[in-house]
């Protein structure tokens, strides 16, 4: 990635964490085919365009796994580096998108770890005025603020999981393609955060309330 392509995709992130629906549509207006050869070609300016076709999904995908963070935007910045930075070993346009959202899913996996190792994953005083910034009402920002301090003793795997199948809505098969496992185990892993999950949740009887089945037994 040369420095004007770092320059373009640094401008275009948000300095402040964005809440998922406040990132601007996509402008990139070709096929994944003519956007994977401007990237494997390194033309002037491919960052600004691969963060018109993926900026978007990116950014809410980042903030539905570690909720809002202080360090969304160098996240977000450092997972569209590795996507250009390897871009040039895809083959197939038909596989870009998913191959952007596993080294999203990769990328963020490798930063819950870190920060578990340094035992700061959740940092309620620096991320709750980044909640009320997204959700004005009081008792939504309250639920939001619980789920994301029990998702945040999860497991990274069983956490990406459980995001992707009940927060991104795909389906087992999608799971098991975005973790880049088998779907076995991608069913194991969100059957893991399932009850993980419903046993926090139950020691907290507004939060168990409002969820009602959200996260719900998943069929075989």
């Amino acid at each position: 990635m040369n420095r004007e392509g770092h320059k373009r995709a640094h401008a275009k992130t948000p300095r402040k964490d964005p809440g998922p629906e406040t990132i601007p549509e996509i402008t990139w207006q070709g096929d994944d085919e003519a956007l994977l050869l401007l990237c494997q070609q390194r033309r002037p300016g491919v960052a600004t365009v691969l963060y018109d076709r993926f900026g978007k999904e990116i950014h809410r995908l980042v903030w539905h796994i570690l909720g809002p963070d202080s360090e969304h935007e160098d996240l977000v910045h450092q997972i569209f580096i590795n996507i250009l930075q390897g871009i040039h070993r895809l083959r197939s346009a038909q596989s870009l998108h998913a191959w952007c959202v596993s080294v999203t899913i990769n990328t963020t996996r490798s930063e819950i770890r870190k920060r578990s190792r340094q035992r700061m994953f959740f940092r309620p005083e620096k991320c709750m005025d980044m909640v009320a910034d997204h959700t004005p009402n009081p008792e939504d920002r309250d639920l939001l603020k619980r789920t994301f301090s029990l998702l945040s003793h999860l497991p990274s795997k069983e956490r990406i999981a459980f995001v992707l199948r009940y927060i991104e809505e795909n389906t087992l098969a999608q799971v098991a393609a975005c973790c880049d496992c088998s779907l076995a185990t991608a069913k194991r892993r969100i059957s893991r955060a399932q009850k993980r999950f419903r046993k926090m949740a139950q020691r907290d009887p507004a939060l168990a309330e409002r969820l009602g089945g959200k996260g719900g037994s998943e069929p075989c």
